[in-house]
């Protein structure tokens, strides 16, 4: 908080949908110092897993919140692959564990064995585009640098 500003109690506030909030952390009491500048930090000690959650302040201003802030949290499976949403429509997030930026080798093989899609990509994210692709199950195939391989079902549903 900025010199001079105070207040009644913090909440921090998280929503999966920006309508409904819920408290996951308070800090009681008189916040703030009429002269000095005041930091505050806190960690979400159980975040959603594998969605994007939103987060705001609510300083006891009255209804007056701070802005809303945006927050993905990954959590890898043991293979360093999460894939959401799974099913998946359009497109499907599949996030890799690459934070060394390594290329890689991605592939999307329908029932039959067939490769339908495939890309090199040096981020933790893959995006493949699914929305032309029939309705059904997929897997996918990650190749990293060093060879080792990662495999996993996504279904596809095209609503």
């Amino acid at each position: 908080m900025f010199a001079g500003a105070t207040c009644n109690g913090i909440r921090i506030e998280r929503s999966e949908d920006l309508v409904y909030f819920e408290t996951v952390h308070e800090i009681v009491g008189v916040c703030g110092s009429s002269s000095t500048e005041t930091n505050y930090s806190h960690t979400d000690s159980n975040p959603i897993r594998n969605t994007t959650s939103y987060y705001r302040l609510d300083a006891g201003l009255q209804g007056q919140f701070s802005e809303t802030r945006q927050i993905t949290y990954i959590a890898y499976k043991d293979e360093g692959v999460t894939v959401f949403p799974n099913p998946c429509n359009e497109h499907c997030n599949i996030y890799i564990d690459n934070k060394s930026n390594d290329v890689i080798q991605c592939k999307l093989i329908n029932t039959k064995g067939i490769v339908v899609i495939t890309e090199s990509m040096r981020t933790n994210v893959w995006m493949p585009q699914t929305k032309l692709l029939p309705k059904g199950l997929y897997f996918y195939e990650i190749t990293r640098r060093n060879g080792t391989k990662s495999t996993g079902k996504i279904l596809i549903g095209n609503t």
